[in-house]
Order: structure tokens, then sequence, then C-alpha cells
């Protein structure tokens, strides 16, 4: 439901009254979310800043959707800076996945080479190559990492040496837009192609960020492993296991609480592609079974 306040700025803004509104589900953000019918038959989408975490994330995504117009981008109806108040086309028509069927998969492939190939914003910043470093950060702490369930103590303390030291050479920079936060539910399926939201973490860095953080929550929503869509890239499918790992064990700060089961749930699939890349033994990694789920938040 749209605060009083917030429904009088959208329909002055949108030249007409809100007919009902359906409070939008999925994501970790407390912002506000909300799914518009207006009186002349329009939908939009809205999101609105809560407080100054999520108001200063919303001009974070505007740098992409003031600065470019691609078919992977949704339509932009209304922007305030001073509010704090995106309004997007409602994508509720569109296809979701999953299941996702090999052209849907195909359909995000092709996306991400676009958005990899897109010029990024100047105001886009550099992506922090410091998170992706989670084996690193946690190799003293690696008992903690073990109550997760990913793999026994023992594995750990044998391999996390080794990941620490494949996840040391992964290549993060770059100069390629990424979105840095694709799954599933920051995706629709329309005309063959997908379209991204949710564009508040876009950075500059290498783009095979993007399929590779991508790839644990793929294979958790029932899609392919993530070899098919990363191809050879062990030292990143180490970076993606160091990053679940170190962040499904500390505090909660700017996110809903379920984030962190979604983590560890993209953790479990996340060690067993690094185990394999590294030839690492899977004896005392948990093979998790795909189940349908929401994938990654950074």
């Amino acid at each position: 439901m749209l605060p009083p306040a917030l429904q009088r700025h959208i329909e002055g803004a949108l030249g007409s009254e809100v007919e009902s509104t359906t409070t939008a589900t999925g994501g970790f953000s407390p912002a506000t979310r909300e799914r518009i019918l207006l009186r002349d038959g329009r939908r939009a989408f809205v999101k609105a800043g809560t407080d100054a975490d999520t108001r200063a994330w919303l001009r974070d995504e505007w740098r992409v959707y003031g600065a470019l117009s691609r078919p992977f981008l949704p339509e932009v109806l209304h922007w305030s800076d001073t509010e704090a108040v995106l309004v997007l086309e409602d994508l509720g028509d569109c296809e979701r996945a999953p299941p996702w069927t090999g052209r849907a998969v195909a359909a995000v492939v092709a996306t991400l080479a676009e958005v990899a190939a897109t010029p990024p914003p100047p105001d886009v910043p550099a992506i922090d190559p410091s998170p992706f470093r989670g084996w690193q950060r946690s190799l003293w702490s690696l008992q903690s990492i073990a109550t997760l369930g990913a793999a026994t103590p023992e594995w750990l303390q044998s391999h996390g040496p080794v990941l620490a030291r494949a996840e040391a050479a992964a290549r993060i920079s770059g100069d390629s837009l990424l979105h840095c936060d694709v799954r599933g539910d920051n995706l629709f399926l329309r005309g063959g192609r997908a379209i991204l939201v949710d564009w508040n973490w876009s950075v500059r860095g290498n783009a095979a960020v993007d399929r590779a953080f991508w790839a644990p929550s793929l294979q958790l929503d029932g899609g392919p492993p993530p070899e098919q869509v990363v191809g050879h890239e062990p030292e990143l499918a180490a970076a993606v296991a160091g990053f679940f790992a170190y962040q499904a064990v500390q505090p909660i700060e700017q996110a809903t609480p379920a984030i962190r089961a979604f983590q560890v749930a993209q953790l479990r699939q996340a060690l067993p592609w690094a185990a394999r890349a590294l030839g690492l033994p899977l004896e005392g990694v948990t093979t998790a079974q795909a189940a349908s789920g929401h994938g990654m938040s950074l």
C-alpha cells in the first residue's frame, strides 16, 4: 500500500489517480515496491526510499536509468531525486523463470553480453575487488563457515588456502558495465529478450563477473550447472563461493534477514562448482539439489 503522501506525488507526476495497488514480493530491500493500476488504465511499478540507505540505493539506480535507454532496461515513467521515487513500466505481463528453458537461459546470456558491450555511464564506479576475497578474509574463521553446512570443517581446513589463492587470481576489475545482482527475480523475459531491473549495484568491471554470480542462483532455480554459462573460470568460481561463504556469516545491516538463507543456498551450489573447477575432492562438500528460489544479493 502506498503512503498517502507518496500516492499524491505519483498521481501528480503521472496525471491520473491510483485505482489500486499490489505490494511486490521478493527482493531483500525494505524500500517501498508497489505495482499500481491508474484510473486511466495504465499500470506502473513504484519504488520509493524508506530510509537513508534505500534512498541512496535508488539514486545509485538512477545513474543507469537516467543515462541509458536500452532494450535490457524497463521504460522510466517518472523520477524524483528530491523524494527518491522511481516509477517504471509494469512488467507483470512478462514471462518469468524458473522454469529455466534453454531459450530463457540463452536470452539472459545474450542480454548480459549486450550489457557488457554498453559503455558505462561516467558516474558508475569501478568495482571494489575486496568483497570478492571471502576466503582470504575467512581463513582464520573457517569454523564459522563450516556451520553453514556447505562443507565439513576438515575439508575447509584442507582446501581453504587453495580457494584463497585461486580467488586472489580472479580477474574482477575491467571496463564493462555490470549489473552485479543478476538473479531470477531481477529478470523478465519479453519477445525473446531479457530485461534487468534493480540496477543500484551497477559498476564497471570484468564482464564475466555478472555471468559467474548469476550461475549459482540459476542452478538453484533448476537451471544448468555454472560451467554451461560461465565456461572454464576456476578463479571466478572460487571468488563466487568465497563471497557467499563470507557474507552468509556476517551480521545483517542493510537487508532483510532472508538474505542470509539465500546466500547459504547459493554457497551450496557455488562451492561444488569451485571444487570441480579447481580439481579439489568433492568428498566432504555438500552437493545441494537444485530447488526453486531466489538468487544473490550483494
